[in-house]
């Protein structure tokens, strides 16, 4: 299954892109759009809990998840 959709990501010609940050601080997102250059469509930054991100590591995913949820709605 992973190597169709790996392929499938290949050959199609993807006109926008994601971008995911965690940090111990905040949550960051981006959304790119491409015409003949990229530009950005949408960001957001999101603060997290403290203490729920020590290190590179997540200790609170339920804290980290909502973060994520609330900076993609924006």
């Amino acid at each position: 299954m992973r190597v169709r959709f790996a392929s499938r990501l290949r050959t199609r010609r993807t006109r926008q892109a994601f971008g995911l940050d965690i940090g111990a601080s905040s949550v960051k997102v981006l959304e790119l759009h491409r015409d003949a250059t990229y530009a950005v469509a949408r960001c957001a930054v999101t603060p997290v809990p403290t203490g729920a991100v020590v290190e590179g590591s997540i200790h609170e995913p339920a804290a980290v998840t909502e973060a994520i949820r609330q900076a993609v709605s924006v």
